[in-house]
Formats: C-alpha cells, sequence, structure tokens
C-alpha cells in the first residue's frame, strides 16, 4: 500500500507517530537524550520506505489469519506477541508477558479493540526503531526480516507461512545473541523452563500433544526438560488465545 492510501497525508497520523516514537513521559515531556525533531522525522521518514514497506507486507500476510477482515484482532496479535516475546525477551515470565501483551495491545490498537494495517505495521515498525541504531532503511529492513525468519516457517503447496513453535523461536534467540557474540545472564534451560509447561497447554487444547513430549525430549537438554500436564493456564495468555470463540486455532 502506498502512504497515501494509508492516511499517511494526514498531519495528525504524522505527529501522533512523531510522538510515539519521541519516548515522551506519562505528562507528555520529552525524556532527556533523545534525537531532536529532525533526527525523528528523518526516521519515521523510514516508515514508508519500500524495502521497509516490503518486510512489514510479508509480516501482515504472516499475522493476519484471516486475511477477508483485513485487521489483526486481539487472538492474531497475541500469538504474534508471544513469538516475539520468546525471541526477543524470554527471560520473563508467562505473566510478566501478559502484563506486558495487555499494556501493547492497548498502545498500538489505540483503544479501537482492532489493528487496521496501518497500526499494525507501525507497531513494527517500532519496535525496529527501538531495537536499531542506524538510520538506514536497509538496517530496519535487515532487523524485521530477521524476526521474520526466526518466528516464521515455509507452509506447504504454497500457503502463507506460519508461526515456528515456541521451542524453534525461542532457540532462534539464543542463535541471535550467538551472532551477535553476546552471552546472555540467563540459559535456554532456564527460559524453556518457564514456558514449557503453558506452551504444552496451549498445544494440548488443540490435540496436537501426540508429538510435541517426543519432540519436547529429543531437542530440549536434559536440564530443561519439563513434564506436560495441562492443570490451568500459568498466565493471561491462555485466556487471549481461546476467550474468544472467534479465535482461530494455531497455525
Amino acid at each position: 500500500s502506498d502512504s497515501s492510501s494509508m492516511g499517511w497525508e494526514s498531519p495528525h497520523t504524522n505527529m501522533k507517530y512523531l510522538r510515539r516514537l519521541s519516548l515522551t513521559d506519562d505528562d507528555g515531556h520529552l525524556v532527556e537524550g533523545i534525537p531532536n525533531q529532525t533526527e525523528l522525522e528523518a526516521r519515521l521518514e523510514l516508515f514508508t520506505h519500500p524495502t521497509v514497506r516490503q518486510v512489514l507486507d510479508q509480516i501482515w500476510v504472516m499475522a493476519n489469519l484471516r486475511a477477508s477482515d483485513n485487521i489483526i484482532d486481539l487472538g492474531e496479535y497475541s500469538r504474534m506477541h508471544r513469538k516475539m516475546v520468546l525471541l526477543l525477551n524470554p527471560d520473563i515470565s508467562p505473566s510478566e508477558a501478559a502484563i506486558k501483551l495487555a499494556e501493547d495491545w492497548e498502545r498500538d490498537s489505540e483503544g479501537t479493540g482492532r489493528l487496521d494495517r496501518e497500526q499494525f505495521y507501525f507497531c513494527w515498525f517500532e519496535l525496529a526503531d527501538e531495537y536499531t541504531s542506524s538510520t538506514n532503511a536497509d538496517a530496519y529492513a535487515q532487523f524485521l526480516r530477521a524476526c521474520l525468519r526466526h518466528i516464521s516457517c515455509a507452509a506447504p503447496n504454497g500457503q502463507p507461512c506460519r508461526w515456528k513453535d515456541d521451542l524453534a523461536v525461542l532457540k532462534g534467540h539464543f542463535a541471535l545473541l550467538r551472532t551477535q557474540k553476546r552471552k546472555p545472564s540467563y540459559t535456554f534451560a532456564q527460559c524453556w523452563a518457564m514456558w514449557a509447561p503453558e506452551t504444552c497447554l496451549l498445544q494440548s487444547c488443540h490435540g496436537l500433544t501426540a508429538n510435541f513430549d517426543q519432540h519436547q525430549r529429543s531437542n530440549t537438554p536434559r536440564t530443561a526438560r519439563v513434564r506436560c500436564k495441562a492443570p490451568q493456564a500459568s498466565s493471561r495468555y491462555f485466556d487471549h488465545y481461546y476467550g474468544n470463540a472467534s479465535f482461530q486455532p494455531i497455525r
């Protein structure tokens, strides 16, 4: 989509996103040490750069399970959010992630209860802006492609890409750290021990546990193996996935 079809020519939209990038506090005051207005505008221009937009288009197709409605609902957003937490911040607990999910959903949907394409694109652009020090479109696109590569996989018969399972995404996190030559203060085993019980519960609700335990045992270090049970959800993620009958199954 071009910028005009996204409402990008609207001054209100432009200023709204400038405020999002400027890191204001609760009172609307600029946080110290942030770029000046010219730098912010230069960063914001990357939002409509063709190189960045091409990757955003791919992520949209990946996340929008019901392409006919042309929106991202809470169920679709929750799945995406979970994968991104596992990729970027797997050392937080599912309960902490659920709180962050509620905050991010309210912010990104702007209280509308859904994300249109512009809102969806910007929430991803904002993430790239946070994790990218350069103001180069290629750097933003490179970050977005890396995320997409680690959270999605090709589907058979030319179908749209689908989410990778949680274990694969968590492995992607540590692969990224190795690429960056960073040594975290937490281990794969510690992270998976937090997330595996809930992952198993989410999978079992769709009758997909037949191969999960075998997959977990064969792909997870002994110290990280967790016996899968399904008593109660460990966080509000479960409610976001299954609390609405219109939500689609995990792909």
